[in-house]
Protein backbone atom coordinates (compact mmCIF):
# COMPACT_ATOMS: atom_id res chain seq x y z
CA UNK A 1 0.00 0.00 0.00
CA UNK A 2 1.57 2.99 -1.08
CA UNK A 3 3.37 5.47 1.80
CA UNK A 4 1.51 8.18 0.56
CA UNK A 5 -1.87 6.83 1.03
CA UNK A 6 -0.90 6.75 4.40
CA UNK A 7 0.37 10.68 4.79
CA UNK A 8 -2.69 12.07 2.42
CA UNK A 9 -4.71 10.90 5.94
CA UNK A 10 -3.15 13.29 8.37
CA UNK A 11 -4.50 16.27 9.98
CA UNK A 12 -6.20 17.93 12.89
CA UNK A 13 -8.36 20.81 13.25
CA UNK A 14 -5.51 23.56 12.85
CA UNK A 15 -4.88 21.87 9.40
CA UNK A 16 -8.84 21.62 8.57
CA UNK A 17 -8.04 24.20 5.54
CA UNK A 18 -5.10 22.71 4.19
CA UNK A 19 -7.04 19.54 3.90
CA UNK A 20 -9.96 20.76 2.18
CA UNK A 21 -7.65 21.95 -0.43
CA UNK A 22 -5.73 18.86 -0.12
CA UNK A 23 -9.35 17.01 -1.04
CA UNK A 24 -10.29 15.40 -4.62
CA UNK A 25 -10.71 18.05 -6.95
CA UNK A 26 -13.43 17.78 -9.46
CA UNK A 27 -13.95 14.91 -11.63
CA UNK A 28 -11.59 14.29 -14.45
CA UNK A 29 -10.44 11.85 -17.01
CA UNK A 30 -8.36 9.60 -15.34
CA UNK A 31 -7.76 7.73 -12.29
CA UNK A 32 -10.12 9.00 -9.84
CA UNK A 33 -10.96 8.23 -5.86
CA UNK A 34 -14.66 6.19 -5.28
CA UNK A 35 -17.72 8.23 -4.68
CA UNK A 36 -18.09 7.34 -0.54
CA UNK A 37 -21.05 6.69 0.96
CA UNK A 38 -22.22 10.12 0.90
CA UNK A 39 -21.72 10.41 -2.59
CA UNK A 40 -18.86 12.32 -2.30
CA UNK A 41 -15.26 11.68 -3.19
CA UNK A 42 -13.15 12.06 -0.62
CA UNK A 43 -10.32 10.41 1.11
CA UNK A 44 -10.89 9.27 4.62
CA UNK A 45 -13.76 6.68 4.38
CA UNK A 46 -11.75 5.33 1.56
CA UNK A 47 -8.99 5.01 3.27
CA UNK A 48 -9.80 3.26 5.87
CA UNK A 49 -11.19 0.98 4.08
CA UNK A 50 -8.12 -0.20 2.55
CA UNK A 51 -6.32 -0.52 5.36
CA UNK A 52 -8.89 -2.27 7.18
CA UNK A 53 -8.76 -4.39 4.34
CA UNK A 54 -5.21 -5.02 4.00
CA UNK A 55 -4.38 -6.29 7.80
CA UNK A 56 -8.16 -7.84 8.52
CA UNK A 57 -6.88 -11.45 7.10
CA UNK A 58 -3.81 -11.43 9.78
CA UNK A 59 -5.39 -9.27 12.48
CA UNK A 60 -8.70 -8.97 12.62
CA UNK A 61 -8.84 -7.13 16.28
CA UNK A 62 -6.56 -4.33 15.02
CA UNK A 63 -8.89 -4.66 11.39
CA UNK A 64 -11.67 -3.06 13.75
CA UNK A 65 -9.77 -0.83 15.68
CA UNK A 66 -9.32 0.95 12.31
CA UNK A 67 -12.58 0.74 11.16
CA UNK A 68 -13.84 2.12 14.59
CA UNK A 69 -11.36 5.43 14.58
CA UNK A 70 -13.60 7.97 14.99
CA UNK A 71 -10.62 10.59 14.68
CA UNK A 72 -8.54 8.86 12.03
CA UNK A 73 -7.16 12.32 10.92
CA UNK A 74 -5.57 12.72 14.01
CA UNK A 75 -4.75 9.04 14.77
CA UNK A 76 -4.37 7.17 11.94
CA UNK A 77 -0.54 7.22 12.10
CA UNK A 78 -0.21 4.69 15.08
CA UNK A 79 -2.89 2.09 14.00
CA UNK A 80 -0.86 2.39 10.41
CA UNK A 81 2.38 1.53 12.28
CA UNK A 82 0.72 -1.53 13.86
CA UNK A 83 -0.01 -2.77 10.53
CA UNK A 84 3.26 -2.12 9.36
CA UNK A 85 4.58 -4.08 12.72
CA UNK A 86 2.55 -6.94 12.28
CA UNK A 87 3.80 -7.09 8.79
CA UNK A 88 7.29 -7.23 10.22
CA UNK A 89 6.47 -10.12 12.20
CA UNK A 90 6.86 -12.80 8.30
CA UNK A 91 7.44 -12.49 5.17
CA UNK A 92 4.24 -14.29 4.24
CA UNK A 93 2.61 -11.76 6.68
CA UNK A 94 4.41 -8.81 4.89
CA UNK A 95 3.47 -9.96 1.08
CA UNK A 96 0.03 -10.80 1.93
CA UNK A 97 -0.73 -7.83 3.72
CA UNK A 98 0.46 -5.90 1.06
CA UNK A 99 -1.45 -7.60 -1.57
CA UNK A 100 -4.70 -7.33 0.38
CA UNK A 101 -4.02 -3.41 0.85
CA UNK A 102 -3.39 -3.12 -3.66
CA UNK A 103 -6.09 -5.79 -4.55
CA UNK A 104 -8.70 -3.60 -1.93
CA UNK A 105 -6.62 -0.17 -4.04
CA UNK A 106 -7.78 -2.19 -7.73
CA UNK A 107 -11.27 -3.03 -6.26
CA UNK A 108 -11.86 0.61 -5.04
CA UNK A 109 -10.26 3.36 -7.61
CA UNK A 110 -11.71 3.97 -10.91
CA UNK A 111 -11.18 5.27 -14.24
CA UNK A 112 -12.81 7.88 -15.91
CA UNK A 113 -13.08 8.37 -20.14
CA UNK A 114 -15.80 10.57 -22.03
CA UNK A 115 -17.53 10.45 -19.22
CA UNK A 116 -17.90 6.44 -18.78
CA UNK A 117 -16.00 5.08 -15.46
CA UNK A 118 -14.70 2.12 -14.67
CA UNK A 119 -12.65 0.65 -11.82
CA UNK A 120 -8.98 1.38 -12.64
CA UNK A 121 -8.30 -2.51 -13.28
CA UNK A 122 -11.18 -3.07 -16.18
CA UNK A 123 -9.62 0.12 -18.13
CA UNK A 124 -6.15 -1.32 -18.16
CA UNK A 125 -7.68 -4.47 -19.82
CA UNK A 126 -10.31 -2.55 -21.84
CA UNK A 127 -8.13 0.37 -22.92
CA UNK A 128 -5.61 -1.33 -25.03
CA UNK A 129 -4.85 0.30 -27.89
CA UNK A 130 -1.21 2.37 -28.87
CA UNK A 131 -1.99 5.52 -28.12
CA UNK A 132 2.16 7.11 -28.00
CA UNK A 133 4.90 6.61 -30.32
CA UNK A 134 8.45 7.12 -29.71
CA UNK A 135 11.39 10.08 -30.34
CA UNK A 136 14.88 9.10 -29.71
CA UNK A 137 16.76 11.81 -28.77
CA UNK A 138 20.88 10.45 -28.90
CA UNK A 139 23.47 13.14 -26.63
CA UNK A 140 26.50 14.12 -28.16
CA UNK A 141 28.49 14.92 -24.85
CA UNK A 142 31.34 13.25 -23.61
CA UNK A 143 31.07 11.22 -20.26
CA UNK A 144 32.77 12.96 -17.24
CA UNK A 145 34.38 11.74 -14.04
CA UNK A 146 31.74 9.48 -11.86
CA UNK A 147 31.69 11.05 -8.30
CA UNK A 148 29.40 10.17 -5.63
CA UNK A 149 30.19 13.77 -3.96
CA UNK A 150 31.70 12.21 -1.14
CA UNK A 151 34.79 10.27 -0.13
CA UNK A 152 35.39 6.98 1.71
CA UNK A 153 37.73 9.09 3.94
CA UNK A 154 34.42 11.30 4.91
CA UNK A 155 31.91 8.62 4.74
CA UNK A 156 33.87 6.91 7.23
CA UNK A 157 34.24 10.40 9.54
CA UNK A 158 30.57 10.42 9.11
CA UNK A 159 30.18 6.78 10.54
CA UNK A 160 32.13 8.09 13.48
CA UNK A 161 29.63 10.53 14.43
CA UNK A 162 26.86 8.04 14.06
CA UNK A 163 26.02 9.62 10.74
CA UNK A 164 25.82 6.79 8.78
CA UNK A 165 26.17 2.90 9.00
CA UNK A 166 28.74 0.85 8.28
CA UNK A 167 27.89 -0.58 5.39
CA UNK A 168 26.71 2.61 4.01
CA UNK A 169 30.52 3.21 4.02
CA UNK A 170 31.43 -0.17 2.54
CA UNK A 171 28.70 0.67 -0.22
CA UNK A 172 30.79 3.87 -1.17
CA UNK A 173 34.02 2.44 -0.64
CA UNK A 174 32.81 -0.44 -3.35
CA UNK A 175 30.97 1.63 -6.33
CA UNK A 176 33.78 4.36 -6.07
CA UNK A 177 36.48 1.12 -6.48
CA UNK A 178 34.38 -0.31 -9.24
CA UNK A 179 32.43 2.67 -10.61
CA UNK A 180 33.25 2.17 -14.35
CA UNK A 181 32.60 -1.89 -14.22
CA UNK A 182 29.28 -0.93 -12.72
CA UNK A 183 28.01 1.93 -15.32
CA UNK A 184 29.25 -0.69 -18.28
CA UNK A 185 27.18 -3.19 -17.40
CA UNK A 186 23.81 -1.31 -17.28
CA UNK A 187 24.79 0.06 -21.20
CA UNK A 188 21.75 -2.24 -22.62
CA UNK A 189 19.56 -1.01 -19.75
CA UNK A 190 16.54 1.09 -20.37
CA UNK A 191 15.15 3.22 -17.26
CA UNK A 192 11.96 4.09 -17.65
CA UNK A 193 11.19 6.94 -14.94
CA UNK A 194 7.52 8.15 -14.15
CA UNK A 195 7.90 11.55 -13.40
CA UNK A 196 10.81 13.08 -15.09
CA UNK A 197 10.42 15.96 -14.04
CA UNK A 198 10.37 15.76 -11.00
CA UNK A 199 12.75 17.44 -8.06
CA UNK A 200 14.31 13.97 -6.90
CA UNK A 201 14.14 11.57 -9.85
CA UNK A 202 17.29 10.76 -11.35
CA UNK A 203 16.99 11.54 -14.91
CA UNK A 204 19.93 13.83 -15.21
CA UNK A 205 22.32 11.67 -12.92
CA UNK A 206 21.40 8.47 -15.33
CA UNK A 207 22.03 10.76 -18.90
CA UNK A 208 25.56 11.77 -17.15
CA UNK A 209 26.11 8.60 -16.88
CA UNK A 210 25.98 7.49 -20.80
CA UNK A 211 22.55 5.59 -20.17
CA UNK A 212 19.68 5.21 -20.90
CA UNK A 213 16.34 6.55 -20.48
CA UNK A 214 12.64 6.56 -21.06
CA UNK A 215 11.36 9.92 -19.91
CA UNK A 216 7.53 10.20 -19.24
CA UNK A 217 6.07 13.57 -17.57
CA UNK A 218 3.24 15.80 -18.67
CA UNK A 219 3.05 17.78 -21.89
CA UNK A 220 4.89 21.20 -21.28
CA UNK A 221 6.71 22.89 -24.02
CA UNK A 222 8.77 24.34 -21.65
CA UNK A 223 10.07 21.50 -19.46
CA UNK A 224 10.08 18.46 -22.13
CA UNK A 225 12.12 21.25 -24.11
CA UNK A 226 14.51 21.41 -21.07
CA UNK A 227 15.02 17.87 -20.84
CA UNK A 228 15.39 17.62 -24.38
CA UNK A 229 18.50 19.57 -24.52
CA UNK A 230 19.89 18.40 -21.42
CA UNK A 231 19.51 14.91 -23.29
CA UNK A 232 21.38 16.13 -26.24
CA UNK A 233 24.34 17.88 -23.99
CA UNK A 234 24.65 14.59 -22.27
CA UNK A 235 26.50 11.49 -23.74
CA UNK A 236 23.42 9.53 -22.71
CA UNK A 237 20.34 8.17 -25.14
CA UNK A 238 16.58 9.76 -24.11
CA UNK A 239 12.87 8.10 -25.05
CA UNK A 240 9.92 10.39 -24.90
CA UNK A 241 6.15 9.61 -25.78
CA UNK A 242 4.26 11.57 -28.34
CA UNK A 243 0.72 11.14 -28.98
CA UNK A 244 0.16 9.04 -32.03
CA UNK A 245 -0.17 11.28 -34.84
CA UNK A 246 0.97 14.12 -33.41
CA UNK A 247 3.24 16.45 -35.95
CA UNK A 248 5.72 19.46 -35.17
CA UNK A 249 9.27 20.30 -35.69
CA UNK A 250 9.81 20.64 -32.41
CA UNK A 251 9.10 17.17 -30.07
CA UNK A 252 8.94 19.41 -27.16
CA UNK A 253 5.73 21.05 -28.32
CA UNK A 254 3.69 17.53 -29.06
CA UNK A 255 5.76 14.95 -26.39
CA UNK A 256 4.33 13.83 -23.00
CA UNK A 257 2.30 12.23 -21.24
CA UNK A 258 -0.20 12.85 -18.48
CA UNK A 259 -0.10 8.88 -16.34
CA UNK A 260 -3.20 9.91 -14.15
CA UNK A 261 -5.04 10.32 -18.06
CA UNK A 262 -2.97 7.70 -19.86
CA UNK A 263 -2.18 4.65 -17.51
CA UNK A 264 -3.45 2.30 -20.50
CA UNK A 265 -2.11 3.85 -22.98
CA UNK A 266 1.43 4.39 -21.31
CA UNK A 267 1.49 0.39 -20.52
CA UNK A 268 1.21 -0.24 -23.93
CA UNK A 269 3.56 2.02 -25.30
CA UNK A 270 5.98 0.64 -22.69
CA UNK A 271 5.02 -3.25 -23.48
CA UNK A 272 6.40 -2.35 -27.08
CA UNK A 273 9.47 -0.31 -26.47
CA UNK A 274 12.95 -1.89 -27.13
CA UNK A 275 11.84 -5.57 -27.37
CA UNK A 276 14.60 -7.69 -25.82
CA UNK A 277 15.99 -4.81 -23.90
CA UNK A 278 15.90 -5.03 -20.13
CA UNK A 279 13.59 -2.31 -18.44
CA UNK A 280 13.82 -0.99 -15.03
CA UNK A 281 11.25 1.53 -14.13
CA UNK A 282 10.85 4.00 -11.42
CA UNK A 283 7.81 5.45 -10.00
CA UNK A 284 9.03 9.09 -9.03
CA UNK A 285 5.69 11.04 -9.56
CA UNK A 286 4.98 13.43 -6.34
CA UNK A 287 2.18 15.86 -5.87
CA UNK A 288 -0.22 17.37 -2.94
CA UNK A 289 -2.76 15.59 -1.61
CA UNK A 290 -5.51 13.37 -3.37
CA UNK A 291 -3.88 13.70 -6.61
CA UNK A 292 -0.95 12.36 -5.45
CA UNK A 293 -2.98 9.20 -4.57
CA UNK A 294 -4.32 9.23 -8.06
CA UNK A 295 -0.76 9.30 -9.35
CA UNK A 296 0.17 6.19 -7.33
CA UNK A 297 -2.82 3.84 -8.30
CA UNK A 298 -1.75 4.98 -12.11
CA UNK A 299 1.81 4.26 -11.82
CA UNK A 300 1.35 0.48 -9.90
CA UNK A 301 -1.02 -0.03 -12.84
CA UNK A 302 1.33 0.64 -15.40
CA UNK A 303 3.94 -0.87 -13.25
CA UNK A 304 2.25 -4.22 -12.42
CA UNK A 305 1.50 -4.97 -16.26
CA UNK A 306 5.24 -4.74 -16.91
CA UNK A 307 6.64 -7.06 -14.32
CA UNK A 308 3.34 -9.27 -15.12
CA UNK A 309 3.92 -9.29 -19.14
CA UNK A 310 7.57 -8.42 -19.67
CA UNK A 311 9.65 -10.80 -18.24
CA UNK A 312 12.57 -9.16 -16.42
CA UNK A 313 11.10 -6.39 -16.00
CA UNK A 314 12.87 -4.02 -12.49
CA UNK A 315 11.20 -1.55 -10.51
CA UNK A 316 12.66 1.04 -8.31
CA UNK A 317 10.77 3.49 -5.70
CA UNK A 318 12.06 6.81 -4.12
CA UNK A 319 12.21 5.23 -0.71
CA UNK A 320 11.28 8.06 2.29
CA UNK A 321 12.10 7.70 6.25
CA UNK A 322 8.76 8.84 6.65
CA UNK A 323 7.66 5.30 7.23
CA UNK A 324 8.11 2.82 9.46
CA UNK A 325 10.38 0.55 8.54
CA UNK A 326 12.99 -1.63 10.37
CA UNK A 327 16.34 -0.43 11.11
CA UNK A 328 19.44 -2.01 13.11
CA UNK A 329 19.93 -2.70 16.74
CA UNK A 330 22.84 -0.27 16.77
CA UNK A 331 20.52 2.26 15.38
CA UNK A 332 18.15 2.26 17.32
CA UNK A 333 20.44 2.22 20.64
CA UNK A 334 22.03 5.43 19.33
CA UNK A 335 18.56 6.91 19.12
CA UNK A 336 17.50 6.03 22.69
CA UNK A 337 21.47 7.61 23.88
CA UNK A 338 20.98 11.19 21.91
CA UNK A 339 17.48 11.17 23.20
CA UNK A 340 18.82 10.57 27.18
CA UNK A 341 20.91 13.75 26.03
CA UNK A 342 18.46 16.14 25.34
CA UNK A 343 19.83 19.77 25.16
CA UNK A 344 18.19 22.27 27.86
CA UNK A 345 17.24 24.32 25.08
CA UNK A 346 14.78 21.40 23.38
CA UNK A 347 13.47 20.44 27.43
CA UNK A 348 12.32 24.22 27.09
CA UNK A 349 10.90 24.35 23.80
CA UNK A 350 9.06 21.21 25.25
CA UNK A 351 7.87 22.52 28.09
CA UNK A 352 6.44 25.50 26.09
CA UNK A 353 5.12 23.27 23.18
CA UNK A 354 4.68 19.84 25.03
CA UNK A 355 7.35 17.26 25.78
CA UNK A 356 8.84 15.73 22.69
CA UNK A 357 8.06 11.81 22.89
CA UNK A 358 10.69 9.34 22.57
CA UNK A 359 10.67 7.70 19.02
CA UNK A 360 11.56 3.97 20.37
CA UNK A 361 12.14 1.74 17.62
CA UNK A 362 9.14 -0.99 18.63
CA UNK A 363 10.87 -4.91 18.77
CA UNK A 364 9.50 -6.95 16.75
CA UNK A 365 10.16 -11.27 16.75
CA UNK A 366 10.09 -12.08 12.79
CA UNK A 367 9.45 -15.56 11.99
CA UNK A 368 12.66 -16.79 9.91
CA UNK A 369 10.50 -20.34 9.48
CA UNK A 370 11.87 -23.27 10.27
CA UNK A 371 11.79 -22.72 14.01
CA UNK A 372 14.10 -19.70 13.76
CA UNK A 373 13.35 -15.83 14.43
CA UNK A 374 15.40 -12.80 14.66
CA UNK A 375 14.18 -9.35 16.47
CA UNK A 376 13.84 -6.78 14.53
CA UNK A 377 13.82 -2.47 15.29
CA UNK A 378 10.69 -0.78 14.04
CA UNK A 379 11.16 2.91 13.20
CA UNK A 380 8.14 4.86 12.86
CA UNK A 381 9.15 8.30 10.97
CA UNK A 382 4.67 8.65 10.38
CA UNK A 383 4.03 12.20 11.43
CA UNK A 384 2.83 12.65 14.88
Amino acid sequence: VKPRLIEDQRGDKDFASHWKRMAPKAVKDGVNWPIDSKGERRTTETGKKIWKSAIETENPSLANSIEAEKKWRQKYNHLVAEVVNEQAKSADKAINIARNGLNAIYDTFSFIRDGEETLLKDAMEKYTEEGFESVEIVGTGKMEEIELGVTVEEAKAREVKGEIEADVVESIADVLKNKSKYVDSLKDTWFVILGATSELCPLKRFLQLGLNVVAVSRPSPERQGKVIEYAKSSPGKLIVPVRKGAESENPADVCGADVIKNAPELRTWLMSLKPGKRLVIGSYIYLDGALHVSASCAMDAIVKDLVEKRPGTAITYLMSPGTVHPITEAAAEDAKERYSKTPMTDSLVGALMGPFKPNSAKRIKHDEGKSSEKTLYMYNGLAN
